[in-house]
């Protein structure tokens, strides 16, 4: 379950509470803000982790139409996987290219295969694609920067993990925190990462494609499987 926090008068008047800093002398509202951004982006990417599906996206993208290598959202954090999209509107998943098979598709044309995300955190497909073709990216996104008028989605009692990691940097900023939220602290970080474990201990088939699974590249040839 979510609970909705607002920056400025749910977050900033407790932390100021816990740091004894009711004047803002410690540091002034935009160091707040930035303090609780750092800490926010750490615990969405436990969430993120924790559960994949709900934060998962997907962008469409066509050859001849936007710029190849294709640009990752603005907000991507990592990927999935991609998609082929076939006539009929059948999608295809795509292999990600390993390092020992980067020549495999070396100046080939046609429907792509493969992909890997190169540099500039740009979108690969293998063999490049002919223009027309189109593709689906699925992908995970990064946490959102918080302003001070903003209000923020957290699990229940997760708002108390904000305000106790946020007090901790600005105490330890100067040198006066003495660990007493660090076992809290660790203990709710604990359980997103046993979440996250469990979930791929359990689901490890979930965001890979069946395809992959089915067709799973060999090294030493047939017929134990499919040489791409």
């Amino acid at each position: 379950m979510a609970r909705t926090v607002s920056v400025q008068f749910g977050l900033i008047p407790q932390i100021q509470l816990m740091c004894q800093d009711p004047d803002l002398i410690l540091a002034d509202q935009l160091t707040y803000v930035e303090f609780i951004n750092r800490n926010y982006a750490r615990l969405f990417a436990m969430y993120v982790e924790a559960e994949p599906d709900r934060y998962r996206s997907e962008s469409p993208l066509q050859m001849g139409s936007d710029p190849y290598p294709f640009d990752s959202p603005a907000e991507w954090y990592s990927t999935i996987g991609v998609d082929h999209v076939e006539p009929g509107n059948r999608r295809v998943p795509l292999m990600r290219l390993q390092e020992q098979d980067r020549n495999r598709f070396f100046n080939q044309t046609g429907p792509a295969r493969a992909f890997r995300m190169g540099f500039q955190d740009k979108l690969e497909l293998f063999p490049t694609p002919n223009n027309g073709e189109q593709y689906v990216l699925i992908w995970l996104p990064t946490a959102p920067v918080l302003q001070v008028t903003d209000s923020v989605d957290l699990r229940i009692g997760h708002e108390k993990y904000l305000e106790m990691t946020t007090a901790r940097d600005l105490l330890n900023a100067e040198n006066t925190y003495d660990g007493r939220w660090d076992d809290e602290i660790l203990k709710i970080e604990a359980e997103l990462r046993y979440e996250a474990n469990s979930r791929y201990f359990h689901d490890m088939a979930r965001m890979t494609s069946e395809y992959g699974l089915r067709h799973r590249y060999w090294p030493f040839g047939y017929p134990y499987g499919v040489r791409w």
